[in-house]
């Protein structure tokens, strides 16, 4: 009897049941066989499990090799620069390598590409390419596109003049943030009349530049303590970048939950109401990563070494009682996961949103408070110099009284 295919999505059903199972090999080489023949379902699977704490040590390896192999197409080509630019399956992350990978997937009419390189230059200073190549994408038919063209009219003080073909397009597009968007731009005064032709977007000058403020170190930030070192910055991620991750984060958004110490488990957490999304493997691209990366530079470490990208949302009455972000060494899952990849040495927070009131984050050993506004960060230390547990680092997200808080959440771990 001859055996029935499986489809796309039952390969990679099937391969996730086997993982969890224990069968780990087996559901490796069924996705990365389906991967080869372009089915996205395996790929993504194939890319997520490639970060999982028990894969194989060449599993990323295997990953970006299938992935180079795989034929073209949107979510391939998204992966592809993704681990290009992680340096996933490599020595070394290659920045260059990926901006000119994603620029060519853009030529050839990707509108998703063409809007991660738009706000990729926006958050690396080159506002006036981003908002050609946003443009573009918008025309092509991204709402995450004209989203973003939208968030940089309201922080312009202005609205674009192509908002006016573009704008009626973003009710349509299913963006969740469409409406506040849109009537919000309608009441803005008209863009100021150009004087002169805009000058062209110069591609490897742009790609150049991104790359530069991308691997660039941070730059110091204004000390709110010292020991522990807690600092701020204002304007760390643009507004429209911070948009972005909160949309892409919303469909994965799930109630908090925590790792039992001794089992490795998720299980409610007692500490704190909200909903939380850790940013998954397959969830990844070009913009999430130099979020990730951003906010790791500013604690003085390597995007390799954070854990999950997590966007955390609270609604009214939602909070996160007084704890601390370090580890705790035990026996079981924590003690195997410090061996590993050693103590939580820092945190670093981007605030997404302003709708909210309340909600600040505060150290109440050490009288510090912190609130922002959209794009600022702030980033602490969870241990002394000398690597012990720091105490003082003790922190709390304040009770939200009004509307709803959204926030990005980086820990950094001492090793990859």
């Amino acid at each position: 009897m001859t055996a029935t295919p499986q489809t796309p999505g039952e390969i990679a059903r099937k391969a996730l049941r086997d993982w969890h199972e224990g069968r780990h090999d087996e559901a490796i080489d069924a996705v990365e066989a389906a991967s080869l023949t372009g089915d996205e379902a395996a790929m993504g699977l194939l890319v997520q499990l490639s970060g999982m704490p028990e894969a194989p040590a060449d599993m990323a390896a295997r990953t970006r090799k299938a992935l180079e192999a795989a034929p073209g197409g949107v979510m391939r080509d998204r992966h592809r620069a993704y681990f290009q630019a992680a340096g996933h399956g490599a020595t070394e992350p290659d920045w260059a390598g990926a901006l000119s990978t994603r620029f060519d997937d853009s030529e050839r009419g990707d509108w998703v590409a063409l809007t991660e390189l738009g706000l990729l230059a926006i958050m690396s200073g080159r506002t006036a390419a981003g908002h050609t190549w946003l443009e573009e994408a918008g025309k092509a038919g991204s709402g995450l596109a004209i989203a973003a063209l939208m968030r940089e009219s309201l922080e312009a003080g202005h609205r674009f003049a192509c908002l006016d073909t573009l704008g009626p397009g973003l009710a349509n597009s299913g963006h969740p943030m469409a409406g506040g968007l849109m009537t919000r731009c309608a009441k803005l005064p008209a863009e100021p009349a150009r004087t002169g032709d805009s000058e062209p977007v110069i591609a490897a000058d742009t790609l150049a530049a991104i790359e530069t403020a991308l691997t660039a170190t941070a730059k110091d930030g204004e000390i709110l303590n010292t020991a522990p070192r807690i600092e701020r910055w204002t304007g760390a991620i643009a507004p429209s970048v911070c948009d972005y991750l909160t949309v892409g984060a919303a469909p994965l958004l799930k109630p908090a939950q925590i790792i039992n110490p001794k089992t490795g488990n998720l299980e409610s957490d007692p500490y704190r109401s909200s909903l939380t999304a850790p940013m998954p493997e397959q969830a990844m691209d070009l913009v999430s990563w130099a979020i990730k990366s951003r906010m790791a530079a500013l604690a003085g470490h390597p995007a390799r070494h954070g854990e999950a990208l997590a966007v955390i949302v609270y609604r009214p009455g939602d909070e996160y009682r007084a704890h601390f972000d370090f580890i705790l060494d035990s026996t079981g899952y924590a003690a195997e996961d410090l061996s590993r990849r050693g103590q939580r040495v820092a945190t670093s927070l981007v605030r997404l949103n302003e709708e909210f009131t309340g909600g600040d984050t505060v150290f109440p050993r050490l009288d510090v408070r912190w609130s922002g506004r959209r794009g600022d960060a702030l980033s602490f230390d969870n241990v002394a110099t000398d690597g012990s547990c720091e105490k003082t680092s003790l922190h709390a997200g304040e009770p939200v009284t009004e509307g709803v808080k959204a926030i990005a959440s980086l820990w950094l771990r001492e090793r990859a």
